[in-house]
């Protein structure tokens, strides 16, 4: 029996639909997470994702484009049927509705914006529409036959990843019913939620990648990626700080490294005093803790700790010690620095 390695993101995207094919039929296979962007010149063609299936005999096979995987997969495990008509057909519908996820993917993790998201609406309402009758004349309540074939797995896709971005509301009981009825359904599938679940299960190197990730998965940046890319650029200047305070606490220690990380800190905070002062909340966004309010405290909280605390001068960075030291007396934020105790 041949294994398969899928490389790609550690993000559902656009190989959802083939880890959900494998995982329907039940192959051996894993998802690897690249080394970007070193990796891209070695790849075929430089693209991801790259599926490679390996025989029982030790040959390989590679293939580029999710489509083009998805539907290698689907003949392969058989939820594309040999008649070519009826093939054709299935194919037909899963582009139909590809169609509408591209809109997705250009409203949930592109412009994201009123425009993007009543273009995506309007394409959904249009393939729902369309799609409910043919689910509806069949008994079984799939595409085809009795059993799973390739489009149930493409509109389950899409179904969620419109559940995970808050969208499920488009997927109406009342207006689609037999569409509703097949999606939930293979929601419960576990054999989908393994496959869902391998990108929550990867091991991630290198301390700032690892920030990110999970700041995205519990929602510490936003899904917007203008707003997202802002917070980041925030954190990295942060960062840039505390490279020095490292540098200075856990390196030379002397005064040319206590100088340079001062300078350093006092050229960050003066900035960043204003970014603070702008926002009535006191955060860097919205109402609530986002991702350079907890890269800030943890600088901040690693100076004081090293005797350095009175770099925080509350005369001239008054928003930014408001900030710090709300977030010292947050009891969650004292068990992660407990754990290490």
């Amino acid at each position: 029996m041949s294994s398969f390695e899928i490389l790609y993101f550690p993000i559902t995207g656009r190989v959802q639909t083939a880890r959900t094919i494998l995982s329907l039929a039940n192959a051996k296979w894993e998802n690897v997470v690249p080394d970007w962007p070193a990796i891209k010149e070695s790849l075929p063609f430089g693209r991801l994702p790259l599926l490679t299936e390996t025989a029982p005999d030790g040959s390989k096979y590679e293939l580029v484009e999710s489509t083009a995987i998805d539907r290698y997969l689907a003949r392969k495990f058989g939820y594309i049927p040999c008649d070519n008509n009826i093939a054709s057909k299935l194919e037909s519908y899963a582009l139909q509705i590809a169609d509408s996820y591209d809109k997705f993917i250009d409203h949930a993790y592109g412009a994201n914006n009123s425009e993007s998201k009543a273009a995506f609406e309007k394409e959904l309402e249009f393939l729902l529409k369309r799609h409910e009758p043919i689910l509806a004349a069949n008994p079984s309540g799939h595409y085809h036959g009795e059993s799973t074939t390739y489009p149930d797995i493409v509109l389950y896709t899409l179904y969620n990843q419109a559940t995970v971005s808050g969208n499920a509301g488009l997927f109406k009981a009342s207006e689609f019913p037999h569409i509703l009825k097949l999606v939930t359904s293979m929601d419960s599938n576990t054999r989908i939620a393994h496959a869902i679940a391998t990108i929550d299960k990867y091991e991630l190197v290198e301390s700032t990648a690892i920030d990110r990730y999970l700041a995205r998965k519990y929602g510490y940046l936003p899904s917007d990626n203008k707003i997202a890319s802002k917070l980041e650029s925030y954190a990295l200047q942060i960062a840039d700080s505390y490279d020095k305070f490292i540098d200075h606490a856990y390196g030379a220690n002397n005064s040319e490294s206590k100088a340079a990380f001062e300078k350093e800190l006092e050229f960050l905070l003066k900035h960043h005093e204003q970014i603070l002062a702008a926002n009535p909340s006191g955060q860097y966004h919205g109402e609530s803790t986002t991702y350079p309010d907890i890269v800030l405290f943890t600088l901040y909280n690693q100076a004081t700790v090293s005797g350095n605390a009175g770099l925080f001068k509350a005369s001239e960075f008054p928003h930014i010690l408001k900030l710090v030291t709300s977030m010292d007396s947050n009891t969650r934020i004292a068990h992660a620095i407990a754990t290490i105790e």
